[in-house]
């Protein structure tokens, strides 16, 4: 079970770096290309297109850094065999044939 927890940490880190990586660049080359060309008599800024779209890649550069934080629960194989608090044990049931009569 421990095994699976880390895969499924291991797999949102990937995912995670790999699509701030395929959303970041394309801004960077708009970033590079068109708002810092030297054109004659235009001057270009970042908008608020360019704004919110880089709120939300760095949105997903956070998302790593939380994937990153957040521990793996600790699971152990013990624990499976002992009864929960909510589940009956053999000593106890609805009918009461656990019981010693009386």
């Amino acid at each position: 079970m421990e095994s699976d927890a880390r895969f499924w940490k291991f797999l949102g880190l990937g995912l995670g770096c790999l699509s701030f990586a395929t959303a970041i660049q394309p801004l960077l080359a708009f970033r590079r290309h068109c708002t810092r060309s030297a054109t004659d008599g235009i001057h270009m800024r970042n908008g608020p297109g360019f704004i919110c779209l880089s709120i939300a890649v760095c949105l997903k550069g956070l998302s790593v850094l939380m994937h990153l934080w957040l521990r793996v629960p600790d699971v152990s194989d013990d624990d499976d065999t002992a009864p929960r608090d909510d589940e009956e044990g053999p000593e106890e049931s609805k009918d009461g044939a656990g019981e010693e009569c009386k």
